[in-house]
């Protein structure tokens, strides 16, 4: 394994697209899936349900990334540390369905904390894709009105 391919899995999954995360990343829709399957025998498990609409983790695929932010967070510390002057953010993404009320709020959050250690996301979607967003990764808080 590779720091490398972690932070392939990492946009994989910010994405929910393999096609859409190697143009992000600016490689190869081929190299992307062969990194992940190479990381897939290395440990083997199946990290993604693969269909044409897209990607989801599987309940492997779930716990690895939670291992893997872990690493990804450790080499940022190194890298703040000891190296490198870019740093790596930590992720901050809420979905919801589309109110108002959301939208001041998650402003309001990041005027207040800033931006400097926090990519912001904020995704409006449908009861149920929010809770696929939870389940998925894809978000770390959603908001529902069931």
């Amino acid at each position: 394994m590779r720091i490398q391919q972690l932070e392939y899995l990492e946009k994989i999954v910010e994405t929910g697209s393999i096609n859409e995360a190697a143009k992000q990343l600016f490689i190869s829709q081929p190299s992307l899936s062969q990194a992940m399957k190479e990381m897939e025998k290395e440990y083997k498990i199946q990290l993604f349900y693969r269909t044409k609409l897209g990607i989801t983790l599987t309940n492997e695929g779930r716990e690895f990334i939670n291992y893997s932010r872990g690493i990804l967070d450790q080499v940022n510390l190194l890298d703040e540390r000891f190296g490198k002057t870019t740093t790596r953010k930590h992720i901050f993404s809420v979905s919801g369905q589309h109110y108002a009320f959301v939208v001041h709020a998650f402003v309001e959050l990041v005027k207040k904390i800033g931006q400097d250690e926090y990519q912001f996301t904020l995704r409006e979607t449908q009861t149920q894709n929010v809770l696929d967003d939870i389940q998925t990764f894809k978000s770390e808080l959603g908001l529902n009105d069931l």
